[in-house]
């Protein structure tokens, strides 16, 4: 998987790479059914949480639930990628 624990990380990775093990699979879930697509699934998943690797600001500081906002981030990049088919 692309997202590993490796020396040198910083915390922020760390905290992705944890909650890719919480959520991953939920989210990867939620983007097969709109995709129908497995490869498409695994690249719009990775994407997701690649983007959360690039926010600034803490995702804990929102008021939105962490799943809530991974899975907004997911559904924006299943839209993006299914409206240019």
């Amino acid at each position: 998987m692309w997202l590993r624990k490796e020396k040198g990380q910083t915390v922020r990775d760390v905290e992705v790479h944890n909650l890719y093990k919480m959520y991953g699979a939920a989210i990867y879930g939620s983007i097969l059914r709109e995709t129908g697509n497995k490869t498409l699934s695994e690249e719009i998943l990775e994407l997701s949480f690649r983007e959360l690797l690039l926010l600034e600001m803490p995702m804990r500081a929102q008021k939105l639930s962490v799943f809530t906002q991974i899975h907004r981030i997911s559904r924006k990049h299943c839209q993006k990628i299914m409206s240019g088919r």
